[in-house]
């Protein structure tokens, strides 16, 4: 017999010995079940998948009465790994502090946490939003004002 070539013998003696058919069988089985099971597909953008509660979105800034949360203290800055966050601070003529510049580079961002739990005013956390799209590298910078409301960078579709 040549080599690379098997006789029909052969393939009846192989299909005997255990451990051919029964894989097999039971791909099939697991194909024909699928095929059977109803769809998993969501119809994206006009229905949302589930996120779960540790998700991290884009970032929040949080405002109380009309104002930042944010000091200015420069925490998130310091301690984050990419150096994302970009803060420049000014002091009001009361005395209290906050950021006049607030700045952050979705596109360097590895959404490590640390800002968030670094923050002592818990004025920064994650939203929900995980389908932020642009066209150019600008439109990944965002300012505080954009970080007020992130909802508002969902995809719609076209």
């Amino acid at each position: 017999m040549k080599k690379g070539y098997y006789s029909v013998d052969d393939i009846r003696e192989a299909l005997r010995k255990p451990g051919y058919v029964t894989p097999l069988l039971k791909g099939l089985r697991y194909t024909f079940k699928m095929f059977m099971s109803k769809d998993v597909t969501i119809q994206y953008p006009t229905e949302r998948r589930q996120i779960s509660e540790r998700w991290r979105g884009i970032h929040r800034l949080l405002k109380e009465n009309d104002k930042f949360k944010c000091v200015g203290c420069g925490l998130c800055a310091e301690v984050c790994p990419p150096k994302a966050i970009t803060i420049v601070t000014e002091e009001s003529e009361e005395g209290e502090r906050y950021p006049s510049k607030f700045q952050i580079d979705e596109l360097r961002c590895i959404f490590c946490g640390f800002c968030v739990e670094v923050c002592p005013k818990d004025a920064i956390e994650y939203s929900k939003v995980y389908d932020f799209v642009g066209y150019d590298k600008k439109e990944f910078l965002l300012e505080k004002e954009d970080l007020v409301n992130p909802e508002k960078y969902i995809f719609q579709g076209k």
